[in-house]
C-alpha cells in the first residue's frame, strides 16, 4: 500500500462515516417527539412569524420568533434547517432553507424557491437542524488535494507523515 491507496481507503471509509451520521441525524429527527427534539437543541417549536419579505436573488425569507421557553440551541448561520408545520401528526409539510442569522430568540431564514407555500400562514410552525455536511465536505476537499500532489516538499511532506518515506535531514 502506498500513500495515495492509504489516502482513498480513507476517503471511503469517511464516506460511510458521513452516510451513518447522517442516518442517525435524520432517524433522530423522525423518530422523536418535538419535544425531545427541543430539549436536544435540533427543534425550535412553536414559531411565530414577526416578519417575511425578499432578499438577495428574490428570494422569500422569514423572521422567527421562539417562545420564552427556550432551551438551549445548536443552530447557527448558514446552517441547512426545515420550516414544517404540525398541523398535521405526521409533519409532511416542510421546506429547506438556510439560517441567516440566529440568536437566543430570533432566528433569520432564507428558502430557495419563488414564494413561500400557504401552509405557512396557517400557524404550528417549527423549524429542524438539518444534517450539515460542510464539515466532511471540508475532509473530503482536504484528502483531495492530498491524493492529487504531484511534487515538492508537500509530496514528501505527506509521505514521511504517513511512513511510506524516511525524513531525510541535511547536513
Amino acid at each position: 500500500m502506498d500513500a495515495i491507496s492509504e489516502l482513498a481507503e480513507l476517503a471511503m471509509v469517511l464516506k460511510i462515516e458521513q452516510q451513518e451520521d447522517f442516518a442517525l441525524h435524520e432517524a433522530f429527527l423522525k423518530r422523536r417527539s418535538i419535544q425531545d427534539r427541543k430539549l436536544a437543541g435540533l427543534t425550535w417549536f412553536p414559531l411565530k412569524i414577526v416578519e417575511t419579505g425578499f432578499g438577495l436573488g428574490s428570494y422569500p425569507f422569514i423572521v422567527v420568533e421562539r417562545p420564552v421557553d427556550r432551551h438551549k440551541h445548536y443552530f447557527q448561520s448558514a446552517a441547512p434547517v426545515s420550516l414544517f408545520s404540525a398541523q398535521t401528526a405526521t409533519e409532511d409539510e416542510s421546506i429547506q432553507g438556510t439560517i441567516g442569522y440566529v440568536d437566543e430568540s430570533r432566528m433569520k431564514i432564507s428558502f430557495y424557491m419563488d414564494e413561500l407555500p400557504d401552509w405557512v400562514d396557517d400557524g404550528k410552525l417549527g423549524v429542524n437542524l438539518m444534517f450539515d455536511s460542510k464539515t466532511y465536505d471540508e475532509m473530503f476537499r482536504a484528502l483531495n488535494v492530498l491524493i492529487n500532489l504531484e511534487g515538492g516538499r508537500q509530496k514528501a511532506s505527506r509521505d514521511i507523515i504517513l511512513g511510506y518515506k524516511k525524513p531525510e535531514y541535511g547536513n
